[in-house]
């Protein structure tokens, strides 16, 4: 036999759908009658038993008045999506009942006054219940929404505060470029894969142009070739290796002007390594081949976080490109989370823990609305990997900690 909650809801829908297809009003899910321009709506018993607004509510255009008054719903969330309404009566519900503010604004006469300061409420209510997402952090790969794609992103080289060194830094920039573009002429067809591979991830953060300069890519690639050139003798004649480390040290100098490197350097000091990081890295490889066939995603991004995934080979224990990798592994996914964040907010759920199958019901309903296609497939994304996304919360909770907030408040954890 149903619950008294499944008959309440049971009742809800339907009346819901006739009020949809009538074209009404008003809307009771209130055991009391209402009464709107000398009609009157008759009151359920049922409605003693609702504990949550359906869905479907918030599909029905005609509805101006709205009562669910002596309910046992808590969640007064859906009401914000329901932007034809003009009245909302929710006095002595199970709401009222937990939060003294809404027990304040339900006996509001002012019915206008009322569904303002409701609405004001809940969006306060939802600020307050969010979890907190990263900002983005330095790094050599930053990443955000542009439209419906997830691209890379790169801050803008450092400005400097007097003409002449911003001058100084752009010829350097120049020399350095050219000095790379001979070396890797020079030392090309050695079978060094990996010093081809850090020379072609240093150039493409050299960039071609000064503005497109990525000054936390460029150290950390950076980083990678001076530590190939420590052992450059054994592999390479005696003038290839002594260019390389002279290239190695040109880098050093040339980062050693700004000062955001200089910073950075310090952060990077706490990195982690060992097990922890090897951890990371597996599970990194795998959200990569995820993201890889997602087609809200750009192309180079993954290959991008591949490059600073190569760079932990390439200078093992160095705490500067571990940095740079988890800052970058960071940044891709904080970007998803807040693409998520943002489509639940327009969906006007506060969700808390679903579970599988809201999950796929708020899927849908982000989907329905305007561009809100990507932000459900980055939210299943989130879904299917929150396994993965769990693990390194566990493992790196100084880098990855605020993923069990998120994964739990989409009830995907």
């Amino acid at each position: 036999m149903a619950s008294h909650a499944e008959q309440a809801f049971a009742q809800a829908l339907h009346d819901i759908e006739q009020a949809r297809m009538t074209g009404a009003a008003a809307l009771n899910l209130s055991p009391l009658r209402l009464v709107h321009d000398g009609i009157v709506f008759p009151g359920n018993e049922v409605y003693r038993g609702l504990d949550r607004i359906p869905e479907e509510a918030a599909g029905i255009g005609s509805v101006r008045i709205l009562d669910l008054s002596r309910t046992r719903i808590a969640d007064l969330d859906p009401v914000s999506g329901m932007a034809a309404l003009e009245d909302v009566r929710f006095a002595f519900t199970a709401a009222t009942e937990r939060d003294g503010e809404l027990g304040r604004i339900a006996l509001m006469e002012d019915a206008a006054e009322r569904l303002e300061a409701l609405r004001a409420h809940l969006a306060e209510v939802r600020r307050r219940s969010e979890p907190a997402l990263p900002a983005a952090a330095a790094a050599p790969l930053d990443a955000a929404f542009e439209g419906d794609l997830l691209t890379a992103r790169h801050a803008a080289p450092e400005a400097f505060a007097e003409p002449a060194a911003e001058r100084r830094a752009r010829e350097a920039w120049g020399a350095l470029r050219d000095y790379h573009a001979d070396l890797s002429g020079l030392l090309a067809g050695r079978n060094m894969p990996s010093l081809d591979r850090a020379l072609a991830a240093f150039g493409g953060a050299l960039g071609a142009d000064y503005a497109e300069l990525n000054v936390f890519a460029l150290g950390t690639h950076g980083r990678r070739i001076a530590r190939i050139a420590e052992s450059a003798d054994e592999v390479l004649l005696e003038d290839a290796a002594a260019d390389l480390r002279e290239f190695a040290s040109a880098i050093s100098l040339y980062l050693d002007r700004f000062e955001e490197w200089r910073s950075y350097l310090g952060d990077a000091a706490a990195a982690p390594g060992g097990a922890d990081l090897k951890a990371a890295r597996e599970t990194a490889a795998e959200l990569l081949d995820a993201l890889s066939v997602e087609a809200w995603v750009e192309v180079g991004l993954p290959t991008e976080l591949r490059r600073l995934d190569e760079g932990l080979d390439d200078a093992p224990g160095d705490p500067v490109v571990a940095h740079g990798f988890l800052g970058g592994l960071r940044n891709v996914v904080s970007a998803i989370g807040r693409k998520v964040l943002d489509g639940v907010r327009a969906a006007r759920r506060l969700p808390g823990r679903l579970g599988a199958a809201v999950v796929s019901e708020l899927q849908r309903n982000i989907a329905s609305r305007a561009a809100g296609a990507i932000t459900a497939a980055a939210l299943g994304f989130l879904a299917a990997q929150s396994p993965k996304l769990a693990a390194l919360a566990e493992r790196l909770p100084a880098q990855f900690g605020w993923l069990r907030d998120l994964l739990a408040f989409l009830g995907v954890a």
